[in-house]
């Protein structure tokens, strides 16, 4: 008899440093037939600082993902869906502030970074723009799983290399395992972060290779 799919999640956000919070943050479970299909998804965006709109950017992506994605063809792959899914919102992103008060001006757009995981049987697939993180939690001890799409131009100077939104195409990371996402600027190490969700929020039982797993910050 083949293992059986269980999953809970915990999901917390804080506006940290900041004033507002910019993140938004989504999960779905489906019933079946859906979940052996097309798996279940855990999804987290963080709006960029510099504009007003940034939040209506993550909660658009965020919302867009969770509903598109599992409206696509079974016939195609989770990566081909996701990445579907991901550059018509990318695009529409983009079209948004290009219809706004500052067109030219993408650090006052609708941009957001934007990580995903997608959970299907017994593989987790990560799709990930910007610097949000996907970490992995076994043992006490974090992984990072995605590379901060940063560019660095010196020890106290970087800046955002890519974003949902940020240009009119986009290309994402997509690896298939693991899982814990985290936004910066909460002024607290990621072991920290952990801690705040209380550790294991995530957790897969049936499935022996994925024992310990962890929820988002």
């Amino acid at each position: 008899m083949p293992a059986t799919l269980k999953l809970s999640i915990g999901q917390h956000s804080d506006a940290g440093r900041k004033e507002t919070n910019q993140d938004f943050h989504g999960s779905l479970i489906p019933e079946e037939p859906l979940l052996s299909s097309k798996g279940a998804t855990i999804a987290l965006a963080d709006g960029i600082s510099s504009s007003s709109v940034s939040h209506i950017a993550a909660e658009s992506a965020i919302k867009g993902f969770l509903t598109d994605y599992y409206c696509t063809s079974e016939a195609w792959s989770v990566r081909n869906s996701a990445y579907r899914v991901i550059a018509a919102t990318n695009s529409w992103l983009y079209s948004q502030t290009k219809r706004s008060q500052n067109p030219y001006d993408r650090d006052k757009g609708y941009v957001c970074t934007l990580s995903v995981m997608v959970v299907k049987s017994n593989t987790a697939y990560l799709f990930h723009i910007g610097d949000a993180r996907i970490y992995r939690l076994s043992g006490g001890t974090l992984e990072q799983l995605t590379n901060d799409h940063r560019i660095r131009l010196s020890s106290h100077e970087t800046y955002l290399a890519r974003a949902m939104g940020m240009n009119q195409q986009m290309k994402s990371q997509a690896t298939n395992e693991y899982w814990m996402a985290m936004v910066p600027g909460l002024g607290m190490s990621p072991l920290q972060q952990a801690g705040q969700v209380g550790g294991g929020m995530q957790s897969m039982s049936a499935l022996p290779q994925f024992k310990e797993l962890a929820g988002r910050s």
